[in-house]
């Protein structure tokens, strides 16, 4: 069913929404500097571990071309990340070979794949439900979803995994209501295994998949298909875990089982993750909801207890779309897109159950079931109602739902909301540090950085190539770090330039001279 062309009125302002949402992505991938995880995928495709640094070493910037290859990209990765992720570290590798070295075009990547899963949501509600308007709905919510819009602008493997999560997906619908050919379920096998090698948290999508066949699939011959090709996935992740990747698994262990020393020591130790309780884990399932749903309304405060009342919207949109599913096919596929809706939050609870803490419950993890909300928000908003009465309801929700999520999108992208990430300066530095060294060049100067990241930063997207020649060492306990000097003469030698950390300093310099001191 078509709704309207694409010239109509209401068509037109939802492809106006959708193309904002995607520009404002463009807009701000280099306004920030690296967060915590981003280091970890720079480190991963550079062939660097950031663990098992000792301070007081050297640093060598000619590190960042000796291991710059895939076999120390690999090992990186393993011992970084302990594997997860380990196709989107190759992927950044060879972008990072080719793109130059600054926030924007390093996170460029990420933006591109987020403005992917948008079209993939776009086409993918077209194809199942043939209505127009209701894949643009579904597009306009996805493209202002606060979690993907965060995710679109972060340095990680999450918008990698989610579009190949997505396609698989789609393939394993087409194969379900057009009874795709042997393409389909190859293309559905491949995206799959691309998809946990981009992150191992996708395997919850894949659970879903054996759901929805057996809520979809009545014909044997789909599924032998789809055995084999569920076959042909386990034996390349065994294939990746047997060079390497069971090597990682156990750093990933070691990890889990500091977060459980962790909540068994302080069972209420930060918001990111918590002992498990009945009341924790009504408090995960609640605020992964709301970021799927795209209320990112947490950034300005009030408390969990009032934003859950937010759900109702669109919980109602879901009820809804199904409350007026046709029975049959219809009524089928809108419980398919339910059941991988939910499917983070259900294998969020399994964990949580499992390991004794919350750490499953990170707000990026449910990304991948990100798509599902939008679509099955979509198809309430599109709803027609039986009686005409009730016909303002679907679009109402809906208009409410995506107004908050707009509202949310915008605040999260305000520098005064994410205050643990500073403003990007990496551009600054260099400048600063040219000054330096061009006015201390005579004495030998020498590089002091505060944490082996700030130096790995600062040589990676603020280097100049006529300082390859001055040696450095990381030495956080150098108590330069509290003093500025001035610019006098050279009263020992060697001078010792520090980079005062300000990769990671929140505040402005007073003066270009103030992030560096001399000795």
């Amino acid at each position: 069913m078509r709704t309207g062309t694409l010239r109509s009125p209401i068509n037109i302002i939802l492809i106006a929404l959708i193309l904002s949402g995607i520009v404002i992505r463009f807009i701000h991938l280099g306004t920030k500097e690296f967060w915590h995880d981003e280091t970890y995928s720079l480190f991963n495709a550079s062939g660097l571990t950031a663990y098992g640094q000792v301070y007081g070493s050297t640093f060598d910037h000619n590190d960042l071309v000796a291991r710059n290859d895939l076999p120390h990209v690999i090992d990186a990765c393993l011992v970084n990340d302990g594997g997860n992720g380990f196709f989107h570290s190759v992927v950044l590798h060879y972008w990072m070979l080719i793109a130059p070295h600054t926030t924007t075009w390093l996170r460029l990547p990420s933006a591109i794949l987020g403005v992917i899963v948008i079209l993939l949501v776009i086409a993918m509600t077209h194809d199942l439900f043939g209505d127009r308007r209701m894949s643009l709905v579904a597009g306009v919510f996805c493209s202002w979803s606060v979690l993907l819009l965060q995710g679109s602008i972060d340095l990680r493997g999450y918008t990698l995994a989610a579009a190949l999560a997505l396609a698989s997906t789609w393939c394993l619908f087409r194969i379900l209501l057009k009874s795709g050919g042997r393409w389909m379920y190859i293309s559905h096998a491949g995206f799959a295994a691309l998809a946990l090698l981009s992150h191992y948290t996708t395997v919850y999508i894949f659970i879903g998949h054996l759901l929805v066949a057996l809520l979809l699939a009545r014909d044997r011959k789909i599924w032998a298909g789809l055995m084999i090709g569920g076959s042909v996935v386990i034996v390349l992740v065994a294939v990746w875990l047997a060079n390497g990747g069971l090597d990682g698994y156990a750093v990933l262990a070691a990890r889990n089982d500091q977060y459980i020393a962790q909540v068994k020591a302080d069972p209420d130790i930060n918001t990111f993750f918590q002992a498990t309780r009945p009341s924790t884990l009504v408090e995960g399932i609640a605020v992964q909801s709301l970021w799927a749903s795209g209320n990112g309304l947490q950034y300005i405060g009030p408390q969990l207890r009032y934003i859950m009342l937010l759900l109702f919207l669109p919980a109602a949109l879901m009820l809804w779309a199904l409350r007026n599913a046709e029975r049959g096919r219809r009524r089928r596929l809108m419980l398919a897109l339910l059941i991988m809706a939910v499917m983070s939050m259900a294998f969020a609870v399994v964990l949580a159950l499992n390991s004794g803490h919350t750490i499953s419950f990170f707000s990026r993890y449910a990304l991948f079931s990100l798509p599902f909300w939008c679509m099955a928000m979509a198809v309430g908003a599109s709803a027609r109602p039986d009686r005409p009465t009730f016909s303002w309801l679907g679009p109402t929700f809906g208009a409410l739902t995506l107004a908050i999520g707009i509202w949310s999108a915008i605040i999260s992208l305000d520098p005064s909301s994410r205050s643990i990430v500073g403003p990007d300066r990496y551009s600054q530095q260099r400048i600063i540090l040219d000054a330096a060294l061009a006015a201390t060049s005579r004495c030998e100067p020498e590089l002091i950085h505060g944490s082996f990241t700030s130096a790995f930063l600062l040589n990676l997207v603020a280097w100049d190539e006529e300082w390859n020649m001055i040696p450095q060492r990381v030495e956080p306990e150098s108590d330069s770090y509290t003093e500025v000097g001035s610019m006098g003469a050279c009263s020992f030698s060697p001078i010792v330039i520090v980079a005062h950390d300000g990769l990671y300093t929140r505040s402005e310099p007073k003066d270009p001279i103030d992030d560096v001191t001399w000795h």
